[in-house]
C-alpha cells in the first residue's frame, strides 16, 4: 500500500522496541515521521467495535490504546481505524477463514484501502480551541505517565541496565521535591514534558525535523528554566524507550497557540483547568485547580499587595523580604461549605446540614449572605461555641447575621479566638457595636475592606464592562 500511495513506509515491530507494558505490536513511520500503531489479534478476536466479551487482557491494552491519535486494529478478516477511540467509518472485512483462504483472502468491499490509506496519510489536525487542544494532548500525557511508571517497575526488577528514571526520580526527591517518587514522579515527569512542548509552541518553535533536545535548547532561550527542565527529564529517557513521545511531537507541532488563545492570560489558565479535567479527574479535585476569571485574579493580588504595602508596613508589598505567599489549595487545606439551597457542590468541597455542624469543622468561619429574615442572627452562641477558641470569624456580609452580644461575650471569656468584622449591627457603632469595635480579639473595618487606590478603578471599570456587556448582548 505504501507503494500504491506513494509513500515510504517503516514498520518497527515490537520486538525491536524496549517493552513498556502494554503497547501496540508495530509503529510505522512514512516519510520519517510518527503516524500510527497497528494492533494484530488472533483470528476471529474481531476489533473493538464488534467484541463479544473481550478478556481482560484486550480491555487493559485498549484502554491504553484509545488514547493514541492513529490507531489500526485488525484481527485478519476485520481492520478498523481508530483515532482517540473513536471508529473512523466502518470496519472493513474480508471474505473466508484467515487460516484456510491463503491468497484467496478478499476484501468484501473497498473500506480496506480506505482504512489502510487513512491510516498511512494520517496528518495530527491543528486543534481549533483549547478543548479541541486538550483532548489531543491529556490522553497522550497519560500514556507517557504510564510509560514512566513501568519504566520505574521494570528498572527496580533488574530488567534494564541503565536505571535512567529511577536515577532521575531519586534527584528529584532529594533536590527539589522531597517525598516524590514512583506515580507521583511518573505524574510530574509526564506534566512537565507536555506543558514545556506546549509552552515551545506558544513561542513559535518548531518541531519539524527536530528532536527533543533541540526543542530544549531552543525553549531555554527565552525560558531558561523550562527548557533545562525539559532537557534533563528527556535526556536519555523518552526518545528510544517510548510509544508516545514520537506521536507527541507531532501532535503538539501542529498546534498554533496564535489560532486557540485570545490573546488574554484566561487561555493559560483556562487550558491546564481543562487538562486536568480530562487527564485526571482526582488530580484535579486534589490540587484544587478550577478556573478562575483573570479580572478577578488580578484584582485580589493587586489588592493584597495595597494591603500589605500601606496597612501591614510592608513598603515592597509581595516583594518585602519576610512577605511568604502560601497557597492554601497546595496545602491540602479542605474547603467547607453550608447552603440549604445548594445540593450539588463542586469536587472537593464538604457541605454540612447545619451551620453549627459546619463551624464545628472549619477555623476561619466566613459569612456570605444578605440579611433576610430567615438569615438575621443566624451566627448565634451555639454557632460560636462550635467555631472554638481557634477559631476566626470573618463577616464582611452583612452585621445583622451575627448576634453581637454572643459574639462579644465568647470573645472576652476566650471561647472564640478572633473576629474580623467589616460590618456590625450598628453603623456607626453604638452600645455593644461599639465595644466590638474596641476588643483587642477584633479588627474593624468600617464597611470599606474592598477598598484602595487601585480598587476603586478596578470596581468602576468592571461595572462599565458588565453594562457593556449587558447592553452588547440585548442589542
Amino acid at each position: 500500500m505504501g507503494v500504491v500511495l506513494g509513500v515510504d513506509v517503516v514498520m518497527l515491530g515490537e520486538a525491536t522496541l524496549t517493552t513498556l507494558g502494554v503497547r501496540p505490536d508495530y509503529a510505522v513511520n512514512v516519510a520519517g515521521a510518527r503516524v500510527g500503531y497497528i494492533e494484530v489479534k488472533a483470528p476471529g478476536r474481531g476489533v473493538p467495535s464488534t467484541w463479544g466479551k473481550p478478556n481482560p487482557h484486550e480491555r487493559k491494552q485498549w484502554a491504553i490504546l484509545q488514547l493514541l491519535p492513529n490507531v489500526l486494529y485488525t484481527d485478519g478478516t476485520q481492520w478498523a481505524l481508530y483515532r482517540s477511540g473513536e471508529l473512523v467509518g466502518q470496519v472493513a472485512r474480508f471474505h473466508g477463514d484467515l487460516r484456510k483462504a491463503a491468497d484467496k483472502l478478499q476484501p468484501v468491499d473497498g473500506e480496506f484501502v480506505r482504512v489502510i490509506s487513512e491510516f498511512l496519510l494520517w496528518e495530527p489536525e491543528p486543534p481549533r480551541s483549547i478543548r479541541q487542544l486538550v483532548k489531543a494532548v491529556a490522553g497522550l500525557c497519560r500514556v507517557l505517565r504510564g510509560e514512566v511508571l513501568d519504566s520505574l517497575d521494570r528498572e527496580r526488577r533488574g530488567e534494564e541496565r541503565d536505571k535512567v528514571f529511577s536515577e532521575l526520580a531519586d534527584d528529584w526527591g532529594r533536590l527539589l521535591f522531597p517525598g516524590l517518587a514512583g506515580e507521583k514522579f511518573a505524574d510530574a515527569y509526564a506534566q512537565t514534558v507536555t506543558f514545556a512542548l506546549l509552552l515551545a509552541r506558544v513561542e513559535g518553535i518548531g518541531f519539524q525535523g527536530s528532536h527533543l533536545a533541540d526543542i530544549a535548547r531552543l525553549l531555554g532561550k527565552k525560558h531558561s528554566l523550562m527548557g533545562k527542565a525539559l532537557s534533563v527529564l528527556t535526556a536519555d529517557t523518552v526518545e528510544g524507550r517510548s510509544i508516545v513521545a514520537t506521536t507527541l511531537l507531532r501532535v503538539i507541532g501542529a498546534v498554533n497557540w496564535d489560532q486557540i488563545s485570545d490573546g488574554s492570560a484566561d487561555s493559560y489558565l483556562h487550558l491546564y483547568e481543562n487538562f486536568l479535567e480530562l487527564y485526571d479527574p482526582e488530580l484535579r479535585k486534589e490540587s484544587g485547580s478550577y478556573y478562575t476569571p483573570n479580572s478577578i485574579v488580578s484584582f485580589m493580588v493587586r489588592f493584597t499587595d495595597e494591603v500589605l504595602r500601606t496597612r501591614l508596613g510592608k513598603p515592597r508589598g509581595f516583594a518585602t523580604e519576610d512577605v511568604t505567599i502560601v497557597d492554601p489549595a497546595a496545602l491540602g487545606f479542605p474547603v467547607h461549605v453550608w447552603d440549604p439551597y445548594v445540593a450539588d457542590l463542586p469536587p472537593g468541597v464538604t457541605g454540612h446540614a447545619t451551620l453549627a455542624g459546619l463551624a464545628a469543622a472549619v477555623n476561619h468561619l466566613t459569612l456570605h449572605v444578605p440579611s433576610t429574615e430567615e438569615t438575621r442572627g443566624i451566627v448565634d452562641r451555639t454557632v460560636l461555641d462550635a467555631l472554638g477558641p481557634a477559631g476566626h470569624l470573618v463577616n464582611t456580609a452583612r452585621g445583622a447575621l451575627v448576634e453581637e452580644d454572643a459574639l462579644l461575650a465568647a470573645l472576652s471569656a476566650g471561647t472564640l479566638g478572633f473576629a474580623s468584622l467589616d460590618v456590625l449591627a450598628g453603623e456607626p457603632p453604638s452600645g455593644v457595636s461599639a465595644e466590638l469595635a474596641g476588643h483587642d480579639r477584633v479588627l474593624v473595618t468600617p464597611h470599606v475592606a474592598y477598598l484602595s487606590t487601585r480598587s476603586l478603578p478596578m470596581l468602576q471599570r468592571r461595572a462599565a464592562e458588565i453594562m457593556r456587556d449587558l447592553l452588547t448582548t440585548a442589542g
